[in-house]
């Protein structure tokens, strides 16, 4: 596979979830961890698929993996696509797809904000010379909390539905959570496979991995890809 390399061990953290951690909310924190790695940096992850019990068509498990893909903004500031793992009737395919839910970044945004305050209160109990919060700490703080504020007011301001982040198409569905088996046994998604109604379930190989360099992908602030072969889709 081009610019694919297989690796025999880990480069980064396993994008696996634990066991008290469903695949939404997993693909969220490991998105965290890629959106940190980018650049020239390779993203290390195990390959993982979705198969039907029915059919037995196999579909990608990683499409949330393999790009950066950030909001350009009309002062050519970028923010960091939020994606769930969804299907893509357009597609016919799973699929990275926009999660406009405001509620996730407006809970991270709370708890920075909480977790700062009471860094600030310890501090003040102890030696306020010796134990000053690292500048490096406090200019993180403040950028993921301008990220977080800039997000969601960019999703109070979206009034369309959610776009599939590869074919530009609103019909879509979310995948609903599931929790991976650190074994990579396959796992019931509880997904019916449209047009076919056998269930998706979803499995890794602990022991293949791979290693990418994510390619950048622009949206605008609709979600519509930004130059790209996106093909023009109804809104």
């Amino acid at each position: 596979m081009e610019g694919w390399r297989v690796l025999d061990r880990v480069l980064l953290p396993v994008v696996i979830a634990p066991w008290h951690t469903t695949w939404r909310n997993l693909t969220d924190e490991a998105w965290k961890s890629v959106q940190s790695h980018v650049g020239d940096h390779q993203v290390s992850f195990s390959l993982s698929s979705l198969e039907c019990d029915r059919c037995m068509a196999t579909f990608p498990g990683n499409v949330l993996l393999v790009s950066q893909r950030v909001y350009v903004l009309s002062t050519g500031a970028e923010l960091p696509v939020r994606q769930k793992l969804g299907w893509c009737s357009q597609c016919q395919n799973t699929a990275a797809i926009e999660n406009l839910d405001p509620s996730v970044p407006e809970q991270e945004l709370q708890d920075i904000r909480e977790s700062r305050l009471a860094r600030e209160g310890e501090l003040k109990d102890r030696l306020r010379v010796f134990f000053r919060r690292p500048r490096n700490d406090v200019k993180s703080w403040d950028q993921d909390e301008q990220i977080l504020t800039q997000t969601i007011m960019l999703l109070a301001l979206r009034h369309n539905d959610p776009h599939c982040l590869k074919c530009g198409s609103p019909d879509v569905i979310e995948l609903p959570p599931f929790t991976a088996d650190l074994s990579g046994r396959p796992v019931n998604t509880g997904f019916a496979h449209p047009g076919c109604f056998g269930r998706l379930w979803f499995s890794f190989d602990p022991d293949m991995r791979v290693a990418v360099v994510p390619k950048r992908v622009a949206y605008d602030q609709q979600g519509k890809q930004i130059g790209g072969d996106q093909p023009s889709v109804p809104a």
